[in-house]
């Protein structure tokens, strides 16, 4: 269920600042790539320049377009 993977992960990536002193692996998996269906290096570099030009709260508006096209 793709779904509940989606909800482990935001709870997993919502805990893991708190072992960063501890914990020095990149970051966690991300299930959403599979829902957008989108390759996880283009979505960590689209998220970034997402952030970078100013649209980092439209984050979740941009995945659903990318999913469209």
């Amino acid at each position: 269920n793709i779904d509940y993977m989606e909800e482990m992960s935001h709870y997993f990536g919502s805990i893991r600042p708190y072992y960063k002193g501890v914990d020095k692996a990149e970051a966690y998996p991300n299930t959403e790539v599979y829902q957008h269906e989108m390759p996880g290096g283009q979505y960590s570099n689209l998220q970034q320049q997402a952030k970078m030009v100013g649209l980092g709260d439209r984050w979740n508006d941009i995945k659903k377009v990318y999913h469209q096209v």
